[in-house]
């Protein structure tokens, strides 16, 4: 294979491969505890680190690329502590679930989120969500430990839960790269 070839099929391959790569599924886990649900989720964005952070603390916007969540307001913020009320509907097989959770966020810029509920009907969350920058991209890793309110919630809790992420979080994703400058 001449030089001229392999330099057009590297032009070509390189930009495929990272385009793939940005396409990686959410991987999302569930996992049942003697109490309470441990949910985990990661997944990889091709933008800077700054800009993964710009999205996940766009409580006000959310409502406009999160899917089943119809509202979202930051209700106090005091220097890197936020109180954000939201509420939505989970749908939980032929039914759609409203819910209501007030959480308070402290934010440690650019690196980590941590949350816990404070309000609503949705059970206890605690969530830590962590951005680590590698080269061009953002590495995103979540944990959170859900006490449902329910049985009912904790039944069905567990792959709604999973489905919900993942697709919160897909289009999370989405959302990163929609905002990000195109050179």
């Amino acid at each position: 294979m001449s030089i001229s070839r392999l330099w057009i099929l590297c032009l070509f391959w390189l930009p495929l491969r990272a385009m793939a790569v940005a396409l990686d599924p959410v991987v999302v886990n569930v996992e049942d505890e003697a109490d309470h649900v441990v949910l985990s989720a990661s997944f990889s964005v091709p933008v800077p680190r700054d800009q993964a952070w710009a999205v996940m603390v766009d409580f006000e916007n959310m409502p406009r690329f999160m899917p089943f969540l119809k509202s979202s307001r930051v209700l106090s913020r005091n220097g890197n502590t936020l109180r954000v009320l939201q509420t939505g509907t989970a749908p939980v097989v032929f039914l759609n679930i409203s819910y209501e959770s007030v959480r308070e966020i402290d934010l440690q810029p650019f690196s980590e989120i941590r949350a816990h509920s404070v309000g609503g009907n949705a059970g206890m969350l605690k969530s830590v969500a962590k951005l680590t920058a590698r080269d061009q991209r953002t590495e995103v890793s979540y944990r959170a430990d859900w006490w449902p309110t329910s049985a009912l919630a904790a039944g069905f809790g567990g792959n709604t839960m999973r489905d919900l992420l993942g697709k919160q979080f897909t289009a999370m994703r989405q959302e990163m790269i929609r905002r990000q400058p195109r050179l």
